[in-house]
């Protein structure tokens, strides 16, 4: 079976923005301190280019495999 799961990340920009800063994230914690940093920037200054009320989402690919028998 396999399934697309739209999963939420953060309630809102800020919060998104607030989690990431704890650099948790394994693929955050292999970045070099100036490109995190950059990125936190830019994270921080977003625009209009997102609605930041909005809940920050993530699809995940679920696949469940079975053994017959």
């Amino acid at each position: 079976m396999h399934q697309v799961v739209t999963q939420v990340t953060a309630a809102n920009w800020t919060r998104f923005v607030e989690k990431s800063a704890l650099r948790a994230d394994s693929f955050l914690a292999r970045l070099s301190d100036d490109d995190f940093q950059q990125g936190m920037t830019a994270l921080r200054t977003p625009g209009d280019a997102i609605n930041q009320d909005d809940a920050v989402t993530e699809e995940i690919d679920w696949v469940v495999f079975t053994r017959r028998g």
